[in-house]
């Protein structure tokens, strides 16, 4: 079903009885603030919807939706838009920036937030208690878009996914009813959200475990692009060998020249080892040691680190910027898988990708549980995220064929299938999003969907394929 976009001539209108109904803001594209309230972090992106509207209450959402809904239009909800896929044209945005309660219950180690809560102000709100979430390498990122793509940050081989850890989501559907999904409740419903996607319904508000973890041993250790292949042997060697406790990562990063760099790294074409261990402190420090005895670092940020903190590990941009990205899921980092990813991207390469990221998170992401949809549970040890900035029209050529140019040299070494939270914008393929899953998981959702989205409503808010 194609929904039909909104007509200018009877926007303004229409509007004044949305306006009436919500205790949030309505903005249309003649409103102030109209272009900040759908602009999302990646703005590469550019969105042109017919209306915004910033909600402060889940009812709030009720109401928009059932406007939607009378109106034919399509539904789209953005919190800051790190996982924006493509741009919309017409329909509602809603912005969920405004709905950012956050509550902490010690005694049963869970949160509560509501829908446009940052990982920030939950990574706060547990320490205080000596507790962690599972979030993402970057606390800026909005926590339901990320928890229900998966989810896989610093914690993972430990703990597992972020969608593993849900309890129970507070959903509006397509049709403006209020569900609760959990294990007892719309059981199909909560399987599809845990890692299945925002295809199924708005949620409002999300409650989820967290976990014992007040302080790690983690950082970063910075050396030269020219050493990479010396790093990237030692860190395949030094990987597969590590407790579920270590998280780690290896990068290659093509710096630009800009006051937001850091002296050290500024300009500078680097390889980059993260890590993060959860446990006993000194048993980190002893595990990481491999990583930072390669020779001088350019620089080394290893320590003791307070959980409220663990931004710093990977320091991602907390500013929006336009890029592009591409993903992969690796069998291995085998010399040829290394001697692939350097003829594409290493030293001497005339790429224009900003970032290569490999991720390892073989350990307790592949424990499955019953009603979760996490993707590729059981098959790649390793995940990979690559990046290109895009600040002028011209630059897109160029990045696109980098990212092209990655793909083609690491299809001998890719298993199949992606990982839902890194399908973004230069890379959102829904076939590749079918083949993230079993065939069984991929027909439960889309039974999912049929459910609790029959008209589509929600097409932008996920890559399930409209069939």
């Amino acid at each position: 079903m194609v929904l039909s976009a909104f007509r200018f001539d009877t926007l303004a209108a229409t509007s004044m009885i949305l306006r009436e109904r919500v205790q949030g803001t309505v903005l249309t594209p003649d409103s102030e603030g109209f272009a900040a309230a759908h602009m999302p972090f990646n703005c590469a992106v550019q969105h042109a919807p017919a209306l915004v509207v910033l909600p402060e209450t889940a009812r709030d959402i009720v109401e928009t939706v059932r406007f939607a809904a009378a109106n034919d239009l399509a539904v789209t909800v953005q919190a800051t838009g790190h996982g924006v896929r493509s741009a919309i044209e017409g329909g509602v945005l809603i912005n969920t920036s405004r709905m950012t309660g956050v509550t902490i219950d010690p005694e049963r180690r869970t949160a509560r937030v509501e829908a446009g809560t940052r990982w920030a102000a939950v990574v706060a709100a547990a320490a205080g208690h000596g507790l962690a979430p599972l979030n993402g390498s970057s606390v800026t990122v909005g926590v339901v878009g990320y928890t229900l793509g998966g989810g896989t940050g610093w914690l993972a081989r430990k703990y597992g996914f972020a969608a593993d850890r849900v309890v129970r989501a507070e959903v509006v559907t397509a049709d403006g009813r209020q569900l609760v999904a959990s294990e007892t409740e719309n059981v199909d419903l909560f399987h599809a959200l845990r890692g299945g996607g925002g295809s199924f319904g708005i949620v409002t508000a999300l409650e989820f475990g967290l976990v014992p973890v007040a302080e790690v041993f983690a950082g970063m250790v910075v050396y030269p692009m020219e050493r990479s292949a010396d790093v990237f042997t030692a860190y395949a060697a030094w990987a597969e060998g590590n407790p579920e406790e270590l998280t780690s990562s290896i990068a290659l990063m093509r710096l630009p020249p800009i006051p937001a760099i850091p002296e050290p790294l500024r300009g500078r074409d680097v390889v980059i080892v993260r890590g993060c261990y959860t446990g006993d402190l000194a048993a980190g420090e002893q595990a990481m040691r491999p990583m930072r005895e390669l020779g001088a670092p350019i620089l080394d940020t290893f320590g003791v680190l307070p959980w409220a903190m663990n931004g710093t590990i990977s320091a991602d941009p907390e500013d929006a910027f336009p890029h592009s990205g591409s993903h992969l899921m690796l069998d291995d980092l085998s010399p040829a898988t290394i001697t692939a990813v350097l003829s594409a991207v290493g030293p001497g390469c005339d790429s224009a990708l900003m970032m290569v990221e490999i991720r390892h998170i073989e350990g307790a992401t592949r424990h499955a549980g019953p009603s979760t949809a996490i993707a590729n549970r059981t098959d790649a040890p390793f995940v990979l995220f690559a990046a290109g900035a895009l600040f002028a029209p011209e630059m897109v050529p160029a990045v696109t064929a980098s990212h092209a140019a990655l793909r083609g040299a690491l299809a001998p070494h890719a298993v199949e299938g992606a990982f839902p939270n890194f399908l973004g914008y230069g890379d959102a393929d829904p076939e590749r999003y079918r083949a993230a899953f079993s065939p069984a998981t991929y027909d439960r959702l889309v039974a999912a969907r049929d459910r609790f989205d029959p008209s589509r409503r929600f097409r932008h808010n996920g890559l399930l394929a409209a069939e």
